[in-house]
């Protein structure tokens, strides 16, 4: 009976769970009320920070992601794959210098690894798997992307 009551779909519990979130997201997207200081995306190296910057300033303005946040993405260093550990501590000293130390630890971050050439999915390498689309529509009509699915996941996360 499981196995045939899952292949129907998500429960009523977990779509009404699901269906408040992209509720929330959307009032959140309507509002432009302040949510994450920063949003931080990893890129894997210089072209793939320049694709996603154009990929984010066209989401901005289709008003498919908040504009409360500051938006940054952040190159690897190109000297060798440092893995999200080390991109972390990257992304903390390069924004730190952009922004004092002090405003960094005063805020709301959301920091989203989306750097490295995919392997696995090679078609989307070179514009990342955060830009993907997922099976998923969006109340405006569009497909979901991975990034927006994130967003829609974090969206209690600073209230």
């Amino acid at each position: 009976i499981f196995f045939r009551s899952s292949m129907v779909g998500p429960s009523p519990t977990l779509r009404q769970y699901q269906e408040a979130k992209c509720k929330a997201y959307a009032d959140l997207l309507e509002s432009k009320a302040k949510w994450f200081d920063f949003v931080w995306i990893t890129a894997a190296d210089a072209d793939q920070k320049q694709h996603f910057e154009a990929t984010v300033s066209a989401m901005l303005a289709q008003n498919r992601i908040p504009s409360s946040p500051h938006y940054d993405v952040i190159p690897d260093p190109s000297a060798a794959k440092v893995g999200c550990g080390g991109s972390t501590m990257f992304a903390l000293r390069e924004m730190a210098r952009k922004y004092g130390r002090e405003r960094i630890l005063a805020s709301k971050v959301c920091l989203i690894h989306a750097g490295g050439h995919s392997k696995r999915i090679p078609n989307h390498s070179a514009y990342g798997k955060i830009f993907s689309t997922v099976p998923m529509q969006m109340p405006t009509g569009h497909a979901c992307s991975m990034l927006e699915l994130k967003f829609i996941m974090f969206v209690d996360f600073p209230a």
